[in-house]
């Protein structure tokens, strides 16, 4: 036996899944466009962060620029530690072997400057 019914039922239910399934198309769908727009905005703000900083160094170099290097390198070398103004000391004096006749560093002179560290 045949029942319209039972097929019309069915059909129904089919019509009710599908646009179910459109629905839930349509929300994921909204809510990519949703993230999209997120992304494009976070992406505008890491940029403009980005100029900011930027300029920002910007501005910090062109104090520096015309300065004398020896004034940097002494503006640099404030709160460095014994060490470290050790190590600079004698990369000066490298640099200037050939203005250097001779110079003599024992072990006594390097154990008294490495003392006061």
């Amino acid at each position: 036996m045949f029942s319209f019914s039972g097929i019309a039922s069915e059909q129904a239910e089919m019509q009710k899944k599908h646009e179910l399934e459109v629905e839930q198309l349509e929300f994921q769908i909204a809510q990519e466009e949703k993230r999209k727009t997120l992304v494009a905005i976070e992406a505008e703000n890491t940029r403009a962060q980005a100029d900011a900083k930027a300029y920002e160094l910007n501005a910090m170099m062109d104090v520096f620029i015309g300065l004398d290097t020896e004034i940097i390198r002494a503006l640099a070398s404030i709160n460095m530690k014994p060490a470290t103004l050790i190590a600079n000391a004698f990369s000066t004096l490298a640099e200037n072997t050939d203005k250097i006749g001779q110079l003599n560093i024992t072990p006594d002179l390097l154990r008294e400057v490495l003392s006061h560290e």
